[in-house]
């Protein structure tokens, strides 16, 4: 997560009010203990992280306790290095099963005592299910760790099996004058996974108030265009290479897609948006046995005006 941890960097969630979230919890130093239900927590929320989508976990951070703000910070609160080590803290994570891969525990000096501490625990998401000390499967929901169905956990043992990918939309300015500006649509595949993808395909529409310079499918086999009701474009482009995992395969140079966005089309693209139908691309990728991944972005993401 490259994120450099310390007091500074903890007394900014209080400040900011970060909540709590699916990927982000605050423990007291009283959760840190050597009794066994205490320790059985411990990797019971550490456990429900991994199966879910990841995250932090910070030991130091004392939660208000009032049900207004239960789930905001309220102060900083030391855990004594001496009374629990993050040698400790890494041996009771340990007792999860099977072990998980990747978690880096932060230990952060506090100005509070010699041998105070704050201890930031980075999980990856697992690509499998992890057992806490009590041999139950967790995962997080909302605020909570709470115990999976057999049909989940089946479904997170099987995340290796099944590719992972998404779309990454952007753009390249290749002129901008006052009144008119140009642009090329930039579009890459990603590959989340650890799985090859041998075929996908990518459809996604384009609004049609948006003035073209020129595009460029007609020339590829492997790329069609269409138009869809109410006029805008329809493009779908199908893979012609395997996608090797963690790849992120350009489609920018294949598509070609130039547009333009002048002070008058801009005017329309902002009724369309008063009028409550934004002007927007919307994309659905299908790849192998992956369920369909759908997305959309507003194009006032894809231009400058």
């Amino acid at each position: 997560m490259n994120t450099q941890w310390d007091q500074a960097k903890l007394q900014q969630y209080i400040d900011d009010e970060t909540e709590e979230c699916l990927t982000l919890e605050y423990k007291a130093a009283g959760s840190l203990s050597k009794e066994p239900k205490l320790k059985a927590e411990i990797t019971k929320d550490v456990s429900s992280m991994a199966n879910s989508a990841g995250g932090i976990l910070i030991y130091g951070l004392k939660e208000f306790s009032d049900k207004d703000n239960e789930h905001l910070p309220e102060k900083i609160d030391p855990v004594n290095r001496i009374d629990f080590s993050k040698e400790r803290l890494e041996q009771v994570i340990n007792n999860i099963r099977p072990h998980i891969d990747g978690i880096i525990i932060h230990p952060v000096s506090l100005n509070t005592g010699a041998n105070d501490v704050a201890y930031v625990v980075e999980i990856p998401q697992s690509t499998t299910a992890h057992q806490a000390m009590d041999h139950r499967y967790y995962k997080r929901f909302n605020f909570l760790a709470q115990s999976m169905e057999d049909y989940e956990i089946r479904d997170i043992m099987n995340r290796v099996l099944r590719p992972d990918a998404t779309v990454i939309f952007s753009y390249e300015t290749s002129d901008a004058q006052s009144h008119r500006h140009q642009y090329r649509l930039k579009v890459a595949i990603q590959n989340l996974g650890e799985m090859m993808i041998n075929h996908f395909q990518l459809e996604f529409t384009f609004p049609n108030a948006v003035g073209f310079l020129r595009h460029m499918i007609s020339l590829h086999s492997h790329i069609d265009l269409a138009s869809v009701s109410g006029g805008d474009y329809l493009i779908a482009y199908r893979s012609r290479m395997p996608l090797f995992p963690k790849e992120i395969r350009n489609l920018t140079n294949e598509l070609v897609w130039d547009y333009e966005v002048t002070v008058g089309n801009n005017l329309t693209l902002d009724g369309l948006e008063e009028s409550g139908r934004p002007a927007k691309v919307e994309w659905t990728l299908y790849a192998d046995n992956m369920k369909p991944r759908r997305g959309i972005v507003l194009f006032s993401e894809l231009n400058e005006f």
